[in-house]
């Protein structure tokens, strides 16, 4: 699930993860589509989200300082 991948983008220990379930469980479900995207773009390289997140996260340590006055 999305809690277990961000997690792994972020270093911390699955077993850390607590469900709180007597909370809603997430918002409803949006189908989109990237139909128009590929066809003007088709050989725009996508970053996986696995990458994604970890250059995120990584970006954010290094720019705490700067991006959090």
């Amino acid at each position: 699930s999305m809690i277990y991948i961000l997690a792994d983008a972020m270093d911390i220990d699955e077993n850390d993860i607590v469900f709180d379930a007597s909370m809603e469980d997430g918002c409803m479900k949006k189908t989109v589509s990237n139909t128009k995207f590929r066809a003007r773009y088709h050989d725009f390289a996508f970053t996986s989200l696995q990458n994604g997140l970890k250059n995120t996260y990584e970006w954010f340590k290094e720019n705490y300082d700067d991006i959090r006055k």
